[in-house]
């Protein structure tokens, strides 16, 4: 009896030493079909600690990727539209300043352009990417211009016009002066930008923090332009400006649209305008140019650091492969090793459950 007790006992361990086996090789299954260590942290051991450090600074820099991705679409957009606005301008100034000698003979051609250029222009600022207004600062729900597609309709364009057409001999400085003035009025009634933009900060956008996304832990890039305001360039005082290329372009194009063959006689007030109007233009042309350029910048810098990130990401995920996954060749040597165990502790279970049957017989 004693024999046959010990034989059961014995055959106990052998049964759990198998099952033990069975875990293994289950587990190295599981390995060999996924190629991952484990489904959970806890799987992986030492490694574990690692691993979620890795993952949380892939994923930071998975989410910097993804804003600068986002960002460079609305730089590529504004610089595209900044680039017409500026060959909107320089068309027209060139214009003006053949009209001064050709006079009644084109001027209404030049004020058609003036007009045709005005209208442009006040729907590309209103552009769009993604649904976001590009131009309107942090206001990116509602149109810079509000009265884009209508902008010959405004108060600000029949200001304008009115000035104009009440150019008359020894005016000249003083059509001018009114329509600098009324081109940089943030005044409601006049002004053709948004509320939002006409407001200073805190309360509205006028002056307010460029938009901008960081880029990096502890580094911030921006990028953004306001319809009304300079971004990054300083616009010179001569020709007089309104301080943003914006405004001095608008304003150049609506005393353009302005003229009529009739102003031409009046002499020399008539070119005293139109000349002052088309450096006015070639003028904030330049300086657009200059917001242009640092927009470049900011764009390269956007692509240098999400190129960093992409290189550290992949660097990342090495790193995280070794500790997740497996050694494939050395899983599958190991796996058919202990399926080698496992059956050696079957056949010998089955050798002793037999023996142990005949002895009790």
């Amino acid at each position: 009896m004693t024999d046959i007790v010990a034989s059961y006992a014995f055959t106990s361990r052998l049964v759990d030493r198998a099952l033990s086996v069975k875990g293994r090789l289950d587990k190295l299954t599981t390995q060999a079909s996924t190629g991952r260590v484990g489904d959970t942290f806890g799987d992986l051991g030492d490694g574990a600690r690692l691993s979620a450090d890795l993952r949380a600074d892939m994923a930071r820099r998975q989410g910097y990727v993804r804003a600068i991705e986002a960002a460079d679409a609305r730089i590529t957009a504004s610089q595209s539209v900044l680039a017409r606005i500026s060959v909107i301008a320089q068309d027209v100034a060139a214009k003006a300043l053949t009209m001064v000698t050709t006079q009644a003979n084109s001027v209404a051609a030049v004020a058609e352009q003036a007009r045709q250029g005005l209208e442009e222009l006040a729907g590309l600022v209103n552009t769009r990417v993604g649904g976001a207004y590009l131009f309107g600062g942090t206001d990116v729900a509602n149109p810079p211009i509000p009265a884009g597609q209508t902008i010959l309709a405004t108060p600000w364009f029949f200001q304008i016009r009115a000035s104009v057409t009440a150019l008359a001999t020894g005016t000249g400085a003083t059509v001018l002066a009114d329509t600098l003035a009324i081109a940089g009025s943030d005044a409601s009634g006049t002004t053709p930008f948004s509320a939002f933009l006409s407001t200073l900060a805190p309360a509205g956008g006028l002056n307010e923090a460029r938009v901008g996304l960081p880029d990096a832990d502890g580094s911030r890039i921006v990028y953004g332009v306001r319809a009304n305001s300079n971004a990054a360039a300083i616009s010179p005082a001569t020709p007089p400006t309104t301080g943003s290329y914006m405004r001095d372009i608008m304003r150049g194009l609506g005393v353009l649209a302005s003229l009529g063959v009739a102003q031409t006689a009046i002499d020399p007030d008539f070119a005293t305008v139109a000349n002052e109007i088309a450096q006015s233009l070639t003028g904030a042309a330049k300086t657009l140019e200059q917001d242009r350029a640092a927009l470049g910048v900011a764009q390269q810098r956007l692509a240098a650091t999400s190129e960093t990130h992409t290189t550290l990401i992949q660097a990342f995920t090495r790193q995280v492969s070794g500790v997740e996954d497996v050694a494939m060749e050395e899983t599958l040597s190991r796996l058919q090793l202990v399926r080698t165990q496992l059956e050696s502790n079957y056949q010998l279970i089955a050798a002793i459950r037999d023996y142990t049957l005949a002895r009790f017989l």
